[in-house]
C-alpha cells in the first residue's frame, strides 16, 4: 500500500535509494546517504512543501517550490523516484499531494525510465534534459 513516509521508513527508503544511485548515470559519483540524503527525506516529510510517499518496493520525494523564485505560483517537482513494482500508486499519490498544496500550479518531473508511468497518469512531455560535463574533478 503506497502512503505517506514515516521516519521507521528511513531504513527502507536509504536502501532503495542506493539501488537508485547504482541504476542512474551518477553512479560513478560519491553518494551520501547519511550525512545529505537522509536528511533531505526528513526535511521534505516535515515540510508543507515536500512530500515522500513509500511502498513495499519504491519510493517517491517531491517537493513545492515558487517558479524561478519570482512568481507567486509554485511547481510540484520529483526530488527523487523509484518506481519499484507499484510506481503507479506513487505517481497518483504525488500528483494528488500536489493538488493540496496552496500556490501549486503545475507539476514538473524529471524525463526517466519512468516515462510511461506519467504519462498513464496523464501527464503531458514537454521537451527533454540535455547535460554536459565540465569537469573530471569529484568533490
Amino acid at each position: 500500500m503506497t502512503r505517506p513516509a514515516t521516519y521507521a521508513d528511513l531504513p527502507a527508503i536509504c536502501a532503495m535509494m542506493a539501488a537508485l544511485h547504482l541504476a542512474s548515470p551518477y553512479r560513478d559519483y560519491p553518494l551520501s546517504i547519511e550525512r545529505k540524503f537522509k536528511p533531505m527525506a526528513m526535511g521534505l516529510m516535515q515540510s508543507g512543501n515536500g512530500c515522500v510517499f513509500v511502498n513495499d518496493t519504491g519510493f517517491f520525494m517531491g517537493s513545492a517550490e515558487p517558479l524561478c523564485q519570482i512568481y507567486n505560483v509554485k511547481f510540484a517537482t520529483d526530488v527523487f523516484f523509484w518506481p519499484g513494482e507499484s510506481g503507479d500508486a506513487l505517481v497518483s499519490a504525488f500528483i494528488a499531494w500536489s493538488r493540496t498544496v496552496p500556490g501549486v500550479v503545475r507539476i514538473r518531473v524529471s524525463a526517466t525510465n519512468a516515462e510511461h508511468l506519467y504519462e498513464s497518469a496523464g501527464l503531458s512531455r514537454e521537451g527533454a534534459i540535455y547535460t554536459m560535463e565540465v569537469s573530471d574533478v569529484v568533490l
